[in-house]
C-alpha cells in the first residue's frame, strides 16, 4: 500500500478537524467507548496507508469506511443495550435526556447510525446515502422508524422536527460527557508507529493493536452541507403607482430599487402615507432634512406594518443611498411607525426584520418582480466543538415580495442570498432593541471591560442576562508603547514617526456559556488611560466560539493596526511562561513575551487586512510543563457564505 508522501499536513488536517465527531458516531451507534475509539483510529491507519490510492474526497472516503466498519460490528453483536444504572448516566444529564437516549440505544442498527449521522454530522438524507451505500430513501425510511419508536418516550403531541431536535441535542450532549478527551494527532501517530513496525515484521500483517493517548486537545469541524429548504411566500399583487417626484419610469422588474413601484397591501392608501413624506422626525435621523421622493413598500407582514420610502437627500459616494423604513405593529397608524435609516438603494435586494415583543423577528424582502427565490439562514449553528454552520430555508418571492420568521434567540447575523449569489443588506431597525429580551445590567460583580464584553454578547445573541453563564474572567497587565496619536482629521498619523512612551496596558479576557451549553470568549485590550485625543488602542475580539472542552487555558489573540501598515499582536495566554507557535503561517508572527501570560508583538504582514494565518499555539508553564496546544486562526475567517462585499461584512468565525 502506498502512503502518503508530503501530504501529511492534509492527513492532520482531516484528522483533527473530523476525529470528535467520528468518535461521537461510532460511539452512538457500537453503544461502547472503547470499541468505538478503536474503530474510528483503525479508520485513520487505514486511510493514511491507502491516501495515494483513495476514491475522490479523503473525508468522504475515511467516513464511508468508518460507517461501514461501525455498521459490521454493530450488527455482530447483540441490539439489546446493557440495562441502565446510576453510574451509566453522565452527571448534568435530566431524566428526560436520558430516557431519550436510553430508547435510542435501544434501536435497530440502521435507524442509529442514520440518526447519528444527521445529529452529530449535519448529513442530509442524500449524503448519509452515499457514506452508507444506500439509497436517500432508504435512509429516510431508517430515519423515520428510529423516529416513530422514539415517541414512545416524549409528548404524544411532538412533531418528528420536535422529536429530532431534541434527539439531536440529547446525543450531542451525552458524547460530550462521555467520551473522553484527547489529543487526535498524537493518538494517529503512535498508532501509525505501531502499524509500521507490525508490517515490518510481518508482511501483510493486520493491525491489530490500537493504541490509546489520552491527552487534552480539540478542533473544529464543519458539516458537508446545511441546505434545508423550506420554502415560503406571500401574495400581495402589485399595482404600479405614479409618484409626483418621479423622474424615471417605474418598474418593479427592474433591479435598481429607486424605480420600484408601491407594492403592499397598503398600496392604494396614499392618504395615509403622505404625511410620512416629510417631518421632524426624519430630519433628526441623520442630522439634515429629509424627503420621501417615493413609496416602495406599505403593508402587513404577520404581526409587524412595514413602509418602505426611497429619498434622494441620502448620498454614499456622491450617489443615493438612502431608504427609510417605519416597522411597527400590524394595524399600526403610519404616524405612529418607528423611522430608520438604510443605506440600501442600489442593492438588487433589500430586507428589514421587525423584532417582536416576544422576541421573534419577522422579516420583509423585496426584490424585482420576477420568478425568484432567495435563501435565507438566520445565524450560524454553534456547536460544542467550537465549530459552526449554517442552515438555509428557499423563500420564494411573489411579485417580488417575500417574507420569513426568525427564530427569538441566536446571533444577529442574518444572511440572505439571491439566486445568482448576491447578498442583500439586512436591516434591524435600532429602535426595536428595546423589545428584544431585557439584558439587566450586569452584576456589581463585572464592570468595566468586563460589563462591555458580557452586554455586548448579550446583544448581538439575543439573550437575556440570566441566561448566559460566566464561566471565567481574566485580567493581564503589562507595559507597552503608547498607542499612535491621531491627527486633525481622526487618523492615527505617524507620518514621521516619534519615540512612543511606554504606558500601562489591561487586557480582559471573559469565558461565557449560552443555555444549549456552547462556550465563547471576548477580549479586550488598551491602554489604561487613553492620551489627550481619546484614543486608547483598543483591540477588541468578540464572541469568539470556543471548544466547550477545552477552554482553559486557551489562548487569545488580539491584533491591532495602526497608520494602515503596522498589524500589532498580543497573545494573552493563562498562565503562560513560554509560547511556540508552529504551522505553515509561523514565519509571521514574532512575539515577546512581556508580563506574565502576555505575548506581544507585530505581524510581518502590512496593511489592514490579512488573509487568516493558520497557526498552532503550543503553551508552557514556569517550569516548562506543557499546558496545551491550540489551533489557531488570526484576524478573521469570514463565514464561507459570505461574499465579503462591504455590504453584508460577514460573520467572524473564528477558531480560538
Amino acid at each position: 500500500m502506498n502512503e502518503p508522501e508530503g501530504s501529511d499536513a492534509a492527513f492532520r488536517e482531516l484528522v483533527e478537524a473530523r476525529w470528535h465527531r467520528w468518535s461521537a458516531v461510532a460511539f452512538l451507534v457500537l453503544q461502547d467507548e472503547r470499541q468505538a475509539h478503536d474503530a474510528v483510529l483503525e479508520t485513520f491507519v487505514r486511510t493514511h496507508q491507502d491516501w495515494a490510492e483513495l476514491p475522490g474526497s479523503p473525508s468522504v472516503s475515511a467516513l464511508t469506511a468508518l460507517v461501514r466498519r461501525v455498521r459490521d460490528r454493530a450488527e455482530s453483536t447483540s441490539n439489546q443495550p446493557p440495562d441502565p444504572s446510576d453510574d451509566l448516566v453522565p452527571i448534568g444529564e435530566s431524566e428526560h435526556t436520558a430516557r431519550l437516549v436510553t430508547a435510542y440505544a435501544g434501536l435497530p442498527v440502521g435507524p442509529r447510525l442514520a440518526l447519528a449521522l444527521r445529529a452529530i454530522e449535519d448529513l442530509t438524507d442524500d449524503e448519509i446515502a452515499v457514506v452508507s451505500r444506500s439509497t436517500p430513501a432508504q435512509v429516510a425510511q431508517e430515519v423515520d422508524h428510529g423516529l416513530a419508536e422514539l415517541h414512545s418516550v416524549v409528548p404524544p403531541s411532538w412533531s418528528h422536527a420536535q422529536l429530532e431536535s431534541a434527539l439531536r441535542g440529547a446525543l450531542r450532549g451525552r458524547t460530550d460527557r462521555v467520551l473522553a478527551d484527547e489529543d487526535p494527532w498524537q493518538t494517529t501517530q503512535l498508532a501509525l508507529v505501531t502499524a509500521r513496525r507490525r508490517r515490518r515484521r510481518t508482511a501483510g500483517a493486520f493491525v491489530g493493536a490500537l493504541v490509546l493517548a489520552l491527552v487534552a486537545a480539540g478542533g473544529a469541524t464543519v458539516a458537508l452541507t446545511d441546505d434545508s429548504p423550506a420554502p415560503q411566500a406571500v401574495h400581495d399583487s402589485p399595482t404600479a403607482t405614479s409618484s409626483r417626484t418621479m423622474s424615471t419610469p417605474l418598474d418593479a422588474r427592474s433591479t435598481d430599487l429607486t424605480r420600484w413601484p408601491l407594492r403592499g397591501s397598503l398600496r392604494g392608501r396614499l392618504d395615509l402615507l403622505e404625511p410620512l413624506r416629510s417631518s421632524p422626525r426624519l430630519d433628526e435621523l441623520s442630522g439634515t432634512q429629509i424627503y420621501i421622493d417615493r413609496f416602495i413598500y406599505a403593508g402587513d407582514v404577520g404581526r409587524s406594518r412595514y413602509v418602505l420610502g426611497y429619498t434622494k437627500d441620502i448620498t454614499t459616494n456622491g450617489g443615493p443611498a438612502g431608504v427609510v423604513i417605519w416597522t411597527g405593529p400590524r394595524g399600526a397608524p403610519p404616524r405612529s411607525l418607528q423611522p430608520t435609516l438604510s443605506f440600501g438603494a442600489g442593492a438588487s435586494l433589500l430586507t428589514s426584520v421587525h423584532q417582536l415583543p416576544d422576541a421573534s423577528g419577522e422579516m420583509l424582502i423585496l426584490g424585482p418582480d420576477v420568478p425568484t427565490a432567495v435563501r435565507v439562514s438566520p445565524g450560524p449553528l454553534y456547536h460544542l466543538d467550537g465549530s459552526a454552520t449554517r442552515t438555509w430555508t428557499t423563500v420564494a418571492l411573489d411579485h417580488g415580495v417575500g417574507t420569513a420568521t426568525l427564530p427569538a434567540q441566536g446571533p444577529n447575523s442574518t444572511l440572505v442570498r439571491g439566486e445568482s449569489g448576491e447578498n442583500a443588506i439586512v436591516e434591524w431597525p435600532f429602535q426595536q432593541s428595546e423589545s428584544q429580551p431585557p439584558s439587566p445590567a450586569p452584576s456589581s460583580r463585572y464592570s468595566g471591560d468586563y460589563a462591555d464584553l458580557i452586554d455586548q454578547f448579550l446583544s448581538s445573541h439575543r439573550l437575556a442576562r440570566t441566561a448566559v453563564s460566566v464561566l471565567d474572567t481574566r485580567t493581564f497587565r503589562f507595559r507597552a508603547p503608547a498607542p499612535a496619536p491621531f491627527d486633525n482629521l481622526g487618523r492615527q498619523s505617524e507620518v514621521t514617526p516619534l519615540p512612543r512612551p511606554d504606558v500601562d496596558w489591561i487586557g480582559s479576557v471573559v469565558v461565557l456559556q449560552r443555555p444549549d451549553g456552547t462556550v465563547f470568549r471576548s477580549g479586550r485590550v488598551r491602554a489604561v488611560t487613553p492620551d489627550p485625543s481619546g484614543n486608547d488602542g483598543a483591540a477588541v475580539v468578540y464572541n469568539a466560539p470556543t471548544d466547550a472542552r477545552r477552554w482553559q487555558r486557551r489562548p487569545l489573540l488580539a491584533l491591532s493596526t495602526d497608520q494602515e501598515q503596522h498589524q500589532e499582536a498580543v497573545l494573552l495566554a493563562p498562565d503562560a511562561q513560554r509560547v511556540e507557535i508552529s504551522g505553515k503561517d509561523s514565519g509571521q508572527v514574532r512575539l515577546t513575551r512581556v508580563a506574565p501570560g502576555v505575548f506581544r508583538g507585530e505581524l510581518a504582514a502590512r496593511g489592514w487586512f490579512t488573509d487568516p494565518l493558520r497557526l498552532t499555539v503550543r503553551t508552557y508553564d514556569a517550569d516548562g510543563r506543557p499546558l496545551g496546544t491550540w489551533p489557531l486562526l488570526t484576524i478573521a475567517e469570514t463565514d464561507p457564505d459570505v461574499t465579503g462585499d462591504g455590504l453584508t461584512g460577514g460573520m467572524v468565525t473564528r477558531t480560538y
